[in-house]
């Protein structure tokens, strides 16, 4: 069965039967939507045997339940693992859609090792990209022109979404977790194509039986822009929801630690032929430093 999310200006076409459900089409600003899975998992078994399962097929049961707020599609009965169920939940939010998932798995033999967020699979001839590397950096032309990349956050990748945008149309791809949980990122244009692979490491995972609630949700939005309105989506979320933030931390970090304005990151040598034990690009450019 055909099922259709979002307004129209921002939806996707969903097709739902009892064994998988996957998008098929729809519409994102100046963007198509292409076909994709909703989520991939990896599971493993007692013994070291890896498998990689997805939204799309293998289910015995795929039930789909509209509600006011939100619509809730549940999968369950894989055949060498019956007791795992994924659960995700819709809901339209500022002309967006928001995902949420939950696991529950009751499998002695398998543990769930990671699933991905609910993310689109985009179209367009050309277009511009944001990555958030670093302090985050503009790709024109990534749409013609193959672009990659794959790190993990917190680290070479500083912030949680990814925007596409062209003539003044763009969207918004997040992940808002307020706990910053370890993610790995991959992303991918080219021949008019953009994809984003978000992948949350499972709680418990090695250990049968590890049920939990995927952290945060992920978010598609449509905007008007350019990088600059996308970065104001994410502000928004890191003022509400971030716990990382010095008002919202740890109540035992020392208060010179919550005032650093900023830090800097750099290489620091650490053997005798590597020299001295300080980072040399903060140097004047000689050896000679105040104390």
């Amino acid at each position: 069965m055909m099922y259709r999310f979002g307004t129209k200006r921002f939806y996707i076409d969903l097709f739902v039967d009892l064994h998988g459900a996957k998008i098929v089409g729809g519409k994102a600003g100046g963007f198509s939507v292409l076909p994709s899975p909703l989520f991939s998992a990896k599971i493993k078994n007692g013994v070291g045997k890896y498998a990689a399962v997805d939204s799309s097929d293998g289910w015995n049961a795929v039930t789909l339940t509209e509600r006011p707020r939100k619509t809730e599609i549940v999968f369950s009965g894989l055949e060498y693992a019956p007791e795992l169920c994924v659960v995700l939940s819709v809901k339209k939010e500022r002309g967006g859609l928001v995902w949420k998932e939950k696991v529950s798995n009751g499998s002695a033999e398998w543990s769930v090792m990671s699933i991905t967020y609910p993310t689109p699979t985009l179209e367009r001839s050309d277009f511009d990209m944001f990555i958030p590397k670093f302090g985050g950096r503009a790709i024109k032309s990534a749409g013609k022109n193959p672009f990659s990349i794959e790190k993990t956050y917190p680290g070479a990748i500083t912030m949680q979404y990814f925007a596409v945008y062209a003539e003044g149309t763009g969207v918004y791809i997040g992940v808002e977790d307020g706990r910053a949980a370890t993610k790995n990122f991959c992303a991918e244009s080219g021949g008019g194509a953009f994809s984003l692979n978000a992948e949350f490491y499972a709680v418990g995972g090695g250990l049968a039986k590890n049920s939990f609630d995927v952290y945060g949700a992920a978010r598609w939005q449509a905007f008007d822009g350019d990088w600059y309105d996308a970065a104001m989506i994410y502000a928004d979320f890191v003022r509400k929801r971030a716990k990382w933030l010095p008002e919202r931390g740890r109540s035992d970090t020392a208060e010179k630690f919550r005032k650093i304005p900023f830090w800097v990151s750099d290489y620091i040598p650490n053997s005798a032929y590597q020299g001295e034990n300080k980072p040399m690009l903060l140097s004047a450019g000689s050896d000679v430093y105040e104390p």
